[in-house]
């Protein structure tokens, strides 16, 4: 692959035309090569040239194809010559499709007049920057729909192609006076789109700048309405023109881009617009103007806001609900492992070490107390009461002795009988004996119930 010459060096003398057709086939019937065709629209008001470039079964996208046009006189040299390239950018009109590998672009003859216009179509790798589809992609997923003016192809894996050149046989068309003199309801926008710019307070609108026939685009009239019929069917009587700003026109083919302030005309901030655009191919004010362009929606901004607004607060509410779950969940799993922690000491469940304390001066206090337990003797453990052991039995009491109890040892008596108000002893004092004191329970804290072995 790449670029071949061949050089013919003619004798001196030899007035004669040669002509050199060179034929080229492929290694194998089954190789995908790069192939190009052209032909034309079946009127010439307009008319409408196409090319389709092809590898093997898949379109060649990025290719370059120039078309030179010749209006050869009598005398053999060209009155009218011109040069302009095909376009594969779906905008509608004429190319319906982008992606496809169909090119295609109007001509007038107002420029040369009418006569005949011979047209050469050379198709070229566009400097080594065209591609193609991936062989591995299967043929079915050409089918992409009808055609419809602005759709897209869609481009799946892809590969660069080798330096490529296709010079196609040449076009004959006779132009007509009439032909010249018809001017052509051409030039539709057909990709226009909006883009807003919430925080700038603008809308930017993109489009494909249009052919007019074969002639590029001169200015633009941009109008907005506040319903679809009136933008659609009443362009020119419902509809408002936009005067802060046009459009600067570009060549057919162009990515067009032109931003709406809409700050200029604050009234427009709170309801939705419908946009759609014209090209003209004249200058001059009393031009007739092209087809309406497809219409674009452009949502109120102060409609947008609100609502980008309290979308912004549900993401902040759920944010926060979901930082008091995990502090609550945290929070539990404190408390449980503090739970874990507690330490046990004298057969009780103590939770700190000023617990303990407390409890060893209780039962400081109650052993040491002549009035034994007392509904104060409850130790709170969580959520039970606990008892804390008895006491032994109180002394005898003596009223003969000031009323009081005796000074001496209080585990060396018996117990005596109430009588009249009164104590008395059951009989003579007996030395105290450790090994017959016996020993002193208690029942579990849940009934609460005390149980004393009386000493022998």
């Amino acid at each position: 692959t790449g670029t071949w010459t061949y050089t013919i060096e003619r004798f001196p003398g030899n007035p004669q035309p040669h002509y050199v057709q060179v034929m080229a086939t492929p290694r194998s019937k089954v190789a995908p090569v790069v192939r190009a065709r052209s032909w034309t629209s079946q009127g010439v008001t307009p008319l409408i040239l196409y090319t389709e470039v092809k590898r093997g079964d898949y379109p060649v996208l990025g290719a370059r194809i120039e078309v030179l046009v010749n209006k050869p006189a009598m005398n053999g040299t060209n009155l009218y010559r011109d040069k302009f390239e095909l376009l594969d950018t779906g905008s509608g009109d004429p190319d319906l499709t982008k992606g496809d590998g169909i090119y295609s672009r109007y001509f007038t003859p107002m420029r040369g007049g009418p006569g005949l216009y011979t047209f050469e179509i050379m198709v070229t790798d566009n400097g080594n920057t065209a591609y193609a589809w991936h062989e591995t992609i299967l043929v079915q997923s050409l089918e992409a729909g009808p055609p419809c003016c602005g759709s897209l192809v869609p481009t799946p894996a892809v590969q660069p192609l080798s330096p490529f050149q296709r010079v196609l046989p040449p076009i004959s068309i006779t132009f007509t006076p009439d032909d010249v003199a018809s001017q052509p309801f051409v030039g539709r926008i057909g990709d226009l789109r909006a883009e807003i710019l919430a925080s700038e307070l603008k809308a930017r609108l993109t489009w494909t700048a249009p052919d007019m026939g074969g002639l590029p685009v001169s200015r633009y009239e941009l109008r907005f309405a506040h319903s679809v019929t009136d933008i659609v069917d009443r362009f020119e009587t419902a509809s408002e023109v936009w005067d802060y700003g046009s459009p600067f026109p570009l060549p057919p083919g162009s990515e067009t881009v032109f931003t709406m302030d809409l700050t200029r005309n604050p009234s427009l901030l709170d309801i939705p617009l419908f946009v759609s655009i014209r090209g003209f191919a004249d200058s001059a004010n009393n031009s007739p103007g092209g087809p309406i362009s497809n219409w674009s929606m452009d949502f109120g901004l102060e409609l947008i806001l609100p609502i980008l607004g309290g979308i912004a607060l549900l993401m902040i509410l759920i944010v926060v609900c979901y930082l008091c779950m995990l502090r609550r969940r945290n929070g539990n799993a404190v408390k449980k492992q503090s739970g874990k922690d507690k330490h046990v000491g004298n057969g009780k469940q103590l939770s700190s070490p000023n617990a303990s304390i407390t409890i060893l001066l209780h039962e400081h206090e109650r052993r040491h107390s002549p009035y034994g337990q007392t509904g104060e003797d409850l130790i709170s453990n969580g959520s039970h009461a606990q008892l804390p052991p008895p006491v032994p039995p109180l002394p005898a009491f003596n009223h003969q002795h000031s009323g009081g109890y005796p000074s001496g040892p209080i585990y060396g008596v018996h117990p005596g009988t109430f009588v009249n108000g009164g104590y008395h002893r059951n009989g003579s004092m007996v030395p105290f004996n450790p090994s017959l004191q016996g020993s002193l329970s208690s029942v579990s804290s849940g009934d609460r119930k005390k149980r004393n072995v009386t000493m022998v």
